[in-house]
């Protein structure tokens, strides 16, 4: 079993479930953007297209694989852990942004 995310490690599934405070899950059913920023630990940042788990997306629930080069970096907590931050569009009423995560990114033994 698999418990650590690791520098190099692609197919790690972020599985990301949206909730409106005191309103249950976000509909994403007419999202036009649904992206997640990443934040490396020395700053840098890069964007990645996430996709609905369950059609039609009015259970909020969203995901994105990781492929090659996005876990690129150790990063491990306190002082210098990943983060990431949903950005979702709905078109009736706008562009919003999800709480910041922090995640660690362990180091390997062997290449």
């Amino acid at each position: 079993m698999i418990k650590e995310i690791h520098v190099g490690d692609i197919g790690t599934v972020f599985l990301i479930t949206l909730q409106d405070e005191g309103a249950g899950a976000v509909d994403l059913a007419t999202a036009t953007l649904l992206q997640i920023c990443f934040k490396r630990p020395n700053g840098s940042i890069f964007n990645r297209t996430a996709v609905i788990v369950n059609a039609p997306g009015t259970d909020g629930v969203l995901k994105y694989v990781t492929i090659a080069n996005d876990l690129d970096v150790q990063g491990v907590a306190p002082a210098k852990n990943w983060s990431f931050q949903v950005i979702i569009t709905l078109p009736a009423t706008g562009t919003w942004r999800s709480d910041i995560c922090t995640f660690d990114v362990h180091p390997n033994i062997c290449a």
